[in-house]
């Protein structure tokens, strides 16, 4: 999604030098994020024959999940399940622009 932040800094931000803390929370939540598509990875096949539609949010740190049909939804669920955590917010089995990081 992100590629690399030297691409990212020169095709969306040519004039824009990063400081040294941007960077580095950029780098954080571009982990967070690859760690949120490897648990997605892991549980496609199940989530896509039961849930394929509905959005989903994991815990990146657990793998612990939260799915339901509408966005708003899900993310509040999330909240209470995993409050203060680091989470990956997607949609299950579609294409998404969602598909990134969230709390924690």
């Amino acid at each position: 999604m992100w590629g690399s932040f030297e691409r990212c800094k020169e095709s969306h931000m040519p004039n824009v030098a990063m400081s040294p803390e941007v960077k580095e929370l950029a780098e954080k939540v571009h982990a967070n994020i690859e760690k949120g598509k490897e648990w997605y990875k892991k549980l496609a096949k199940e989530l896509e024959e039961k849930h394929f539609g509905h959005y989903i949010v994991i815990n990146t740190e657990t793998g612990e999940y939260v799915v339901d049909a509408d966005d708003v939804k899900v993310l509040d669920l999330s909240d209470e399940k995993f409050p203060n955590r680091k989470r990956y917010f997607t949609r299950i089995g579609l294409p998404n622009p969602f598909g990134r990081f969230y709390g924690g």
